[in-house]
C-alpha cells in the first residue's frame, strides 16, 4: 500500500489534520461527514472538522493576508460545503445540491447548514469582513 492509499484511508477528520499543500479531501467527503455528524448531533465533531479546516487554510496563508480574513474564508467556505450537504439530502445528486446552495440566500439555512453555524457561531449577514 502506498502513502497516498494509506492516507485515504484515515477518518476525513485525520486526513484534513495531515493534509499540506492539497486538502485530500473532497467536498462531497466534507458534506458527507457533516451531514452523519449533524445526524449525531455532534457538535464537538463539527467544531474539530472545521477547525482542522481552518488550521489547513491558515497553513497556506500568503503574506498580506490576515489571520482574521483566513478565518472568514474558511467559514464561508465551510458554510457552503454545509448548504450542499442540505441540498444533498433533498436532492440527492450534485445537480440539485449546487441549486439548493445557488438559491439559499432566498430561504432560510436547512438543518445541516444552521448545526455547523451554531457549532462554530457563526452568522453569515454579521460577519461581512472579508475583504475580496
Amino acid at each position: 500500500m502506498t502513502e497516498s492509499e494509506a492516507i485515504n484511508k484515515l477518518p476525513i477528520l485525520d486526513r484534513i489534520r495531515k493534509a499540506e499543500i492539497f486538502l485530500g479531501v473532497s467536498r462531497r467527503e466534507i458534506a458527507e461527514e457533516i451531514t452523519r455528524l449533524v445526524d449525531n448531533n455532534d457538535i464537538k465533531g463539527m467544531q474539530n472538522l472545521y477547525f482542522a479546516y481552518e488550521n489547513w487554510e491558515q497553513k497556506g496563508r500568503k503574506a498580506g493576508v490576515s489571520k482574521e480574513q483566513i478565518e472568514e474564508l474558511a467559514k464561508r467556505n465551510f458554510d457552503i460545503v454545509a448548504q450542499i450537504a442540505d441540498g444533498f439530502r433533498i436532492g440527492r445528486d450534485a445537480f440539485s445540491a449546487m441549486a439548493y446552495t445557488n438559491n439559499s440566500d432566498k430561504r432560510p439555512p436547512g438543518k445541516i447548514t444552521s448545526f455547523y453555524r451554531k457549532a462554530i457561531v457563526f452568522n453569515p449577514s454579521m460577519d461581512n469582513s472579508i475583504n475580496n
